[in-house]
């Protein structure tokens, strides 16, 4: 807008260059700076208001109130001037300025776009003499579409003028095809509590009595950049919990993107804030109500500030939130008793001070606690005594069960993520041995890459050091997986013990900062283990020998305890979470097998486990891990191989549904089959649910296993997998037998396959 326009053009023929030029820009793909080129000339009149003293002694360039003008940044370094007056004032008046790029009537705004880094300046003046800038913003857009830009500003001085420029970010773009915009208002602030600017001019919330405590609500607007509204609170009863939500108020319109975040601060009769919190980043562009909110447990009484405002980095706090004169918020305040008899529960220590525990059981009994996550921050710990000595392990099983009660105030805004840990104290002095996992002081079964290591690690380490014996996670996918702590349940091994042992349960959000004021109940019970002296710690191998024949030889036992391993392609709904953990691992069955073969090249072997089951699905399934004593140089086991001889991965058997390759059929010469059939044997709901390994596995005895003596050796180890109940009666039954090899069987498609020699079980 800075330069005349010239006088008549005359058209000549384009060159072949530019006259592509020329099409592309009337097809609008062609703006801003070309290096090179010459610039394109001006085809919009020159208002003449480059300069301040300009426009304000031109009438065009004056702007009205509440009617928008269109100008054009169309060269290099041009500036635009702008004067409106403010005319007679509001009570409460705020400027309200709207400028910058915007799409023409039909136009695609995702595809419009301009050079231009739109820069604007609002600022005011005496007698005629610009002065200070009230408002500056930039829309540095880069490549991305533009975007128009609103400022906000309290004013005082009726009937003046303000002075707008308006320019390309560094002066180098330009634009002659899109016109920019601006726009200003004079409004009063919508918000009718101002000016409420500082805790001495805070607005009272009225308290209103309800059955449970009393409750009140305010609001506003954050009209103007830096804005901050205050709000005084009394708290009428000591030792209550005030529950606070800050939350968007759509009465008014509120579609995103918003242009800040809603942010808080709760002080108490000293000005010491005891709470502060801020919507999360997404919330900018959510469709769902932009909130945030806490629930604080008050010692005292006394009066509480709430300040609120747009979020403000710390780390850089002279980024300042802009004003939205559309974004109304309301506050909801709460106060009720404390309504939790286990507190004050916040630690361990507490826990231990109590003059007795929380639970005490004998042996065969079981028995519950109640508790609430009531306040933020509130974990709570509990002490379980289980009563008298006991020679041999048994069992703990618990169970989490939250109350479906209607609470006094709802839940917390955020995500909902409730944990469990059961832990048993260490003696001081060996915490070095439990961060190793000493099975002396603590078992720490989680691998140094698993989630829960660093969390036991941490435990061993702590001013009171505890060993974690069992973690259980609530599941936030949506839908979740384990609805109401469905998967907060276990059975953990206790070792034998000379008198009381106590356990430790702690029970929090996971950061500590969620409360719904509900309860929860934990009901614990102390197991007889169903092996007391085969469960003994160190566990011995169960020797047995193999007879001939299917299923000529039975090896039975209880999986009591562990999460086990899930395969959940089977269509398993499991019990646990991915992220829970037991301490102590999975109870793991071992049984040292004789072979007795004689003096044959090699043998079959004969597979199949039976779980009694009321239906299909067992309430468990088993992992079956394989070793083979390895003769050599006259000694029959001169080593154990545990795993395949090609790719090293551990010898066994675990059911699975899929086509698999057996080790002799790599390369392939007939269809892949399953290496299992599963059935259920018996009558339902008392019979079981019967797995065996299929002819086409070619399961068999190789001849370099079988020593002199013509008696192999074989180590079977049982453990749990698919948990689906945590019934610890029910008992499992490994058949396994040996027979003549090879053999021959029916493949997939109707021909006859003989299992080839020698045998290579171990192969793949």
């Amino acid at each position: 807008m800075s330069r005349a326009v010239p006088g008549a053009r005359t058209r000549r023929p384009p060159s072949l260059v530019g006259g592509l030029l020329l099409l592309a820009s009337a097809a609008g793909c062609f703006k801003g700076e070309v290096g090179g080129l010459p610039e394109p000339p001006i085809t919009h009149p020159d208002l003449a208001c480059n300069t301040a003293p300009e426009a304000r002694d031109n009438p065009e360039c004056r702007l009205q109130l509440g009617v928008e003008k269109q100008e054009y940044v169309q060269q290099q370094n041009d500036k635009d001037w702008w004067v409106v007056n403010v005319g007679t004032l509001p009570a409460r008046a705020i400027v309200h300025v709207v400028a910058g790029y915007k799409p023409g009537a039909g136009q695609d705004a995702g595809n419009f776009n301009t050079a231009v880094n739109f820069k604007i300046n609002v600022l005011d003046s005496n007698n005629g003499v610009v002065g200070t800038s009230m408002a500056f913003a930039q829309d540095q857009h880069g490549s991305n579409p533009p975007k128009l830009l609103d400022l906000t500003f309290r004013y005082t001085k009726g009937s003046n003028d303000l002075y707008i420029l308006v320019e390309d970010d560094n002066g180098r773009k330009y634009d002659n095809l899109s016109p920019y915009s601006v726009f200003v208002e004079v409004v009063p602030d919508p918000d009718s509590n101002e000016s409420n600017d500082t805790p001495a001019t805070a607005t009272q919330i009225p308290l209103t009595p309800t059955p449970d405590g009393v409750q009140g609500s305010g609001g506003g607007f954050i009209a103007t950049p830096g804005d901050a509204d205050y709000f005084s609170i009394n708290a009428p009863n000591p030792n209550s919990v005030m529950w606070i939500h800050v939350v968007q108020d759509c009465t008014t319109t509120c579609p995103p993107p918003h242009l800040y975040r809603l942010e808080y601060f709760l002080r108490n009769s000293t000005g010491t804030v005891v709470a502060t919190d801020a919507a999360i980043v997404g919330s900018l562009v959510s469709d769902t109500l932009m909130e945030v909110g806490t629930a604080r447990l008050l010692p005292s009484t006394g009066v509480y500030t709430l300040e609120v405002r747009g979020y403000v980095d710390p780390n850089n706090q002279t980024v300042i939130p802009p004003g939205d004169l559309n974004f109304k918020y309301k506050v909801e305040i709460i106060i009720v008793p404390l309504q939790d008899p286990k507190e004050p529960n916040n630690s361990i220590e507490d826990a231990k001070g109590k003059p007795s525990p929380d639970l005490t059981i004998a042996a065969g009994a079981s028995g519950t606690f109640t508790g609430r996550i009531s306040f933020v921050p509130d974990p709570d710990w509990y002490r379980v005594r289980l009563s008298g000595a006991s020679a041999t392990p048994h069992l703990l099983h618990y169970r989490v069960t939250p109350s479906t009660a209607p609470a006094r105030f709802p839940p917390v805004p955020g995500r909902k993520d409730r944990h469990l840990n059961v832990t048993t104290e260490i003696p001081n002095g060996s915490q070095s041995e439990c961060v190793a996992g000493d099975a002396g002081v603590c078992i720490i079964s989680a691998p140094s890459s698993n989630y829960n290591y660093p969390i036991a690690t941490n435990f061993c380490q702590q001013a009171t050091p505890q060993c974690l014996q069992s973690a259980r996670y609530e599941n936030y996918d949506v839908p979740p997986k384990f609805p109401d702590l469905a998967n907060f349940e276990g059975v953990l091994q206790v070792p034998p013990h000379a008198g009381d042992v106590d356990y430790f349960f702690q029970f929090e959000d996971e950061g500590t900062n969620w409360a719904d004021d509900t309860d929860y109940t934990v009901f614990v019970q102390w197991l007889a283990e169903p092996e007391p002296v085969a469960e003994a710690i160190p566990e011995a191998q169960r020797p047995a020998t193999m007879g001939a024949g299917v299923g000529a030889t039975a090896l039975t036992g209880y999986l009591s305890y562990g999460i086990g391993a899930t395969d959940t392609s089977l269509g398993i709904a499991p019990i646990t979470d991915v992220k829970d953990y037991d301490g102590r691992g999975d109870d793991v069955d071992t049984y040292a097998v004789d072979i007795p073969v004689g003096a044959v090249p090699e043998a079959r072997l004969f597979w199949q486990w039976r779980i009694p089951s009321a239906g299909a699905t067992p309430p468990y399934d088993l992992g079956i891990r394989l070793g083979f004593c390895v003769p050599d140089g006259g000694v029959d086991c001169a080593s154990i191989q545990t795993r395949t001889q090609s790719g090293g991965s551990q010898l066994g058997l675990i059911y699975t549904e899929e086509d698999v390759t057996s080790w002799w059929n790599s390369p392939q010469v007939t269809p892949l089959e399953k290496a299992y059939d599963r059935s259920y044997s018996g009558t339902m709901p008392t019979g079981n649910v019967l797995t065996l390994l299929r002819d086409y596995a070619c399961g068999c005895l190789e001849p370099r296993l079988i020593p002199a003596s013509g008696t192999a050796k074989m180590f079977v180890s049982v453990f749990p997998t698919n948990r689906t109940s945590w019934d610890t009666g029910i008992p499992y039954t490994v058949e396994t037998g040996f027979g003549a090899y090879p053999y021959s069987f029916t493949a997939n498609g109707g021909g006859m396959v003989s299992c080839p020699t020698p045998c290579r079980f171990t192969l793949r």
